[in-house]
């Protein structure tokens, strides 16, 4: 019996690049810039830049406070279908 194995896309998404991304769609959405996650967040400008461009990773707590902060439910950031669901509270 000969099996096959199916190689996963290469353009699959981690979960962080998946937050990243959902983020920056909040924050367009919104109308937020960088330093008022930063705020939020209680870090710097420079850090929120750093997490946004994949150099350090979101965390959940970090997660949990974006979700308040864009008044939306913590599974918009993190779902891969985006903020479909959730943009009409933004």
């Amino acid at each position: 019996m000969i099996t096959t194995q199916v190689k996963e896309e290469a353009t699959e998404m981690t979960l962080q690049e998946i937050v990243s991304k959902n983020i920056q769609i909040a924050m367009i959405v919104a109308n937020k810039n960088q330093q008022s996650i930063a705020t939020a967040l209680n870090i710097g400008r420079s850090t929120v830049s750093q997490k946004i461009h994949g150099r350090v990773a979101w965390t959940l707590e970090d997660i949990e406070k974006d979700a308040k902060f864009f008044n939306i439910e913590p599974a918009a950031l993190v779902g891969p279908q985006g903020l479909e669901p959730w943009t009409q509270r933004l």
